[in-house]
């Protein structure tokens, strides 16, 4: 069959993209984790899945993040995950996304909620936050001062991405949580860099890609995508810099 012209602009816009994607498939996953296990790093996966628009998805979805769960915990695996909520609640029913977080809770190192449209309804509802202490909040820094202190007062830390600020800026809002465990998620070598050069106490997670490489130089953390549902992913985390010069690419800009 002719692919369509919109296929393989969509083809060449992964093969540039794919570097920044740590595995597509369940065993190629677990090869990369136990990699990173040997060189001493203890990875967060982030599971790549579409929105549970249907129960016939929310199902596959939570039978997705299930078997993952129990791969790193049977295979004694050292791993953290993130969970986006988005991809397990459908018609306002949060329960197989509560039930899904105590099981990760009790089973991993760590776990992180992404933020997504679903973030507020999980923070008033899912009682699983307020009683696991390696139970983290994703929160971009644009919501920082937005959301309810409150919230963000029963977790001992968060984890924060913000790629439309400088450096500098992005400390001075973190600054009022000091005194909370904050990890700064980044993909850019140059901004990585600068903020280690900046006087403070945060941690910095590595989006997987080229900046993967400065786990040679710092004591870095590493947060590893896994899945086909990519799109969501660049667009979230690196959609004005990364999509921008491979469009320039396609298309000879």
């Amino acid at each position: 069959m002719k692919k369509s012209y919109k296929q393989i602009v969509e083809k060449i816009y992964y093969n540039n993209i794919k570097q920044y994607i740590a595995a597509s498939t369940l065993k190629k996953l677990i090869s990369k984790i136990r990699y990173y296990n040997a060189k001493g790093v203890s990875p967060k996966i982030r599971l790549l899945l579409s929105d549970a628009n249907s129960r016939y998805k929310q199902l596959y979805n939570i039978n997705t993040y299930s078997q993952l769960i129990d791969s790193i915990y049977k295979l004694r695996l050292d791993a953290s995950l993130y969970i986006r909520p988005g991809a397990l609640i459908i018609d306002n029913d949060i329960s197989s996304l509560n039930n899904l977080i105590v099981k990760a809770a009790d089973k991993l190192k760590d776990i992180y909620i992404e933020y997504d449209s679903y973030f507020g309804r999980l923070i008033d509802n899912v009682s699983s936050l307020a009683y696991y202490p390696n139970i983290y909040l994703e929160i971009p820094i644009s919501r920082i001062g937005l959301i309810d202190d409150s919230s963000i007062s029963r977790m001992k830390g968060f984890s924060v991405y913000a790629n439309d600020i400088n450096v500098n800026e992005l400390i001075d809002r973190l600054s009022p949580y000091s005194d909370k465990n904050i990890v700064i998620a980044e993909w850019d070598i140059k901004r990585i860099n600068s903020i280690m050069r900046a006087d403070h106490n945060y941690a910095i997670e590595v989006l997987y890609g080229p900046a993967s490489t400065l786990l040679n130089s710092y004591n870095l953390q590493l947060s590893m995508p896994y899945g086909r549902y990519w799109q969501y992913y660049i667009d979230k985390y690196k959609i004005s810099s990364i999509k921008a010069k491979v469009m320039k690419k396609i298309f000879k800009l």
